[in-house]
């Protein structure tokens, strides 16, 4: 599941105004809180333990550490990998049971080898192309579970005197790889930064280890974190401008965090807008007849939800964004290709279910076989800008 190589020109935003636009004092309507159960039929995993959120948290499997961030305007060029299926060499995969779903399984090897990486090659870190305008803070702890640090990357634009809106970055890697310096997420950290965005590079829990919602848990934390008066005066940030971006795997996490809770989306684990690459919002057995599903995705998804069958994965339509849609979530921009690994399905059932409850939504289709930070060309480029500048620094905060 390749991504963007980290050699480009920074993203432009250029038409930020200086200060954000003031917005009038709105009344926030009482949050419906929601939680997850976790179900005791899943597979013999580390239990997760409960967090301090009230809220829902969810996930998704495995995309790989991905490759470049390519300059504005220039073709992404195409591997061997990325003309037809990936290939895996000697990748471990988990034993899945034989279920009916083979026939489903068909189709899903689009989400299976997204999630699950095979097909990139992991790059190193690239250095801050932009160091006169963004101060960067690397290796920050947001928080710890099961005795293991949670870390991310902070890039800051330069000489900001109002609070600035803010965006978390949520990389891929089919949920068992990618950090927060792979796949593209330092050069998209530090371009943001450029154009006058906060952003933050997370990392989080990895399956097979931790499976669902440990995933969503570790990034809803890290918003809590970000929101904390400390951190609010500490990075110049407004705690009621935050938005999510998420890649692949990373798009599952942005979208479900999107979709939980209700009312207000300038607190608790609400968000003010959702950028999502590529993502897969229907992982129960009926969303695996969308489109044309695979094989190989059932092991990851199922590595994910903790679980050896759908038909015994109490947890999958938790762990679907879908199905907690409701009127009070923030917009959303959904970006992916006709042909690429996860089913374009998906994203025009997301679109729907937003739509229909008067959610704004933008579905950015692109031809060809593209996946996630590929799909960062120009056009795409320049799409996201102007959503990033309507959702959180023009626009007044929704409070229905």
């Amino acid at each position: 599941m390749a991504e963007l190589h980290e050699h480009a020109r920074p993203i432009q935003f250029s038409d930020l105004p200086a200060a954000p636009v003031p917005r009038g004092q709105r009344p926030r309507a009482a949050r419906a809180i929601r939680r997850i159960g976790l179900a005791a039929a899943r597979r013999q995993r580390p239990a997760v333990p409960a967090r301090r959120h009230r809220a829902r948290r969810l996930a998704l499997p495995r995309q790989a550490p991905a490759p470049v961030l390519l300059p504005l305007g220039e073709p992404v060029p195409q591997t061997p990998d990325q003309s037809g299926l990936p290939s895996c060499s000697g990748e471990r995969r988990p034993v899945v049971k034989t279920t009916r779903l083979l026939a489903a399984s068909a189709g899903l090897l689009a989400i299976g080898l997204v999630l699950s990486g095979c097909s990139a090659t992991p790059t190193a870190p690239a250095a801050n192309a932009h160091s006169d305008s963004v101060v960067l803070q690397n290796d920050l702890q947001y928080g710890t579970a099961r005795g293991e640090k949670l870390l991310l990357n902070a890039c800051l634009p330069k000489g900001g005197g109002e609070p600035t809106a803010a965006v978390i970055l949520i990389h891929g890697g089919g949920f068992d790889s990618g950090t927060k310096d792979f796949g593209g997420m330092t050069a998209l950290c530090s371009e943001l930064a450029d154009g006058g965005l906060a952003a933050f590079s997370v990392d989080y829990r990895l399956a097979p280890e931790f499976a669902f919602p440990a995933q969503v848990n570790d990034v809803t934390d890290a918003l809590a974190w970000l929101r904390d008066p400390a951190q609010v005066a500490e990075f110049g940030i407004d705690p009621e401008r935050i938005g999510l971006f998420g890649s692949s795997a990373g798009a599952i996490i942005a979208s479900s965090i999107g979709t939980n809770g209700t009312g207000s989306l300038t607190g608790d684990d609400r968000v003010a807008a959702v950028v999502a690459l590529s993502p897969a919002v229907d992982l129960t057995e009926k969303g695996l007849l969308l489109g044309d599903p695979s094989k190989m995705a059932i092991s990851s998804i199922l590595q994910y939800l903790g679980c050896d069958d759908f038909r015994a994965c109490p947890n999958a339509r938790d762990a679907s964004p879908l199905y907690s849609v409701d009127k009070t979530d923030p917009p959303f921009y959904i970006a992916m290709s006709k042909k690429e690994l996860v089913p374009l399905e998906q994203g025009q059932a997301m679109m729907l279910a937003l739509k229909a409850v008067g959610v704004p939504v933008t579905l950015d289709v692109k031809p060809g076989e593209r996946h996630a930070l590929e799909l960062l060309d120009e056009a795409t480029r320049a799409s996201i800008r102007q959503f990033l500048i309507d959702n959180l620094v023009n626009s007044s905060t929704r409070t229905d």
